[in-house]
């Protein structure tokens, strides 16, 4: 049976991504110790915010090293959403701080310091039963992953193009929200919850 968690770490936008999966009619709860991921079969690591307070909350939470055994582990789907994406990779000049580690990359920021917000397209092949014009997501960032391309399963374009979907094992990353995406996101996130 689906049920999904998300982490709560005292950030991000949780009661917009509730909103989203009470849409999809699934049993949700929030995750804050192991004991939490009995019976989750999907768990959600958003992001809204700074980095440095992110990963302040995180190490002091001990979420870190729940979050690292869920990867390890493969058992459990991880979404990481935005800031909750990033944070999965070595290393942020958003703060310039060392994230959790878990993949190989780092996070910078737009060379001409701009912030990307908005709608944008995605090239994915997720969702391909939908015209690839219709897939626009909504975006809201000022940084982005700068990894390998073995990682890379969307991409987008701003006067750079960057990854808008990471794949690694069990972990799906994705640098938009599709809680903010209307019906894009919604069917998005149908397809991705396990």
């Amino acid at each position: 049976m689906i049920r999904v968690g998300i982490i709560n770490y005292g950030i991000g936008n949780i009661s917009s991504i509730k909103n989203s999966i009470s849409r999809l009619r699934y049993p949700l709860k929030l995750v804050t110790t192991e004991d939490d991921l009995q019976g989750i079969s999907t768990l959600i690591l958003p992001g809204v915010g700074a980095m440095p307070f992110a990963m302040k909350n995180i190490k002091e939470l001990k979420l870190d090293k729940l979050i690292k055994k869920v990867v390890e582990n493969k058992e459990i789907r991880l979404i990481g959403i935005c800031l909750g994406m990033q944070m999965m990779f070595e290393f942020s000049e958003e703060g310039n701080i060392p994230c959790l580690g878990i993949l190989k990359g780092r996070v910078i920021k737009f060379q001409d310091n701009s912030c990307h917000i908005g709608w944008n397209n995605v090239k994915t092949s997720l969702l391909s039963d939908i015209n690839p014009r219709l897939k626009n997501f909504y975006f809201n960032h000022g940084f982005y992953v700068e990894c390998s391309k073995a990682l890379i399963s969307g991409e987008s374009v701003t006067k750079t193009s960057f990854p808008a979907i990471i794949k690694y094992k069990n972990f799906i990353g994705i640098q938009f929200h599709p809680e903010k995406s209307q019906i894009m996101g919604h069917e998005l996130m149908k397809e991705l919850i396990i």
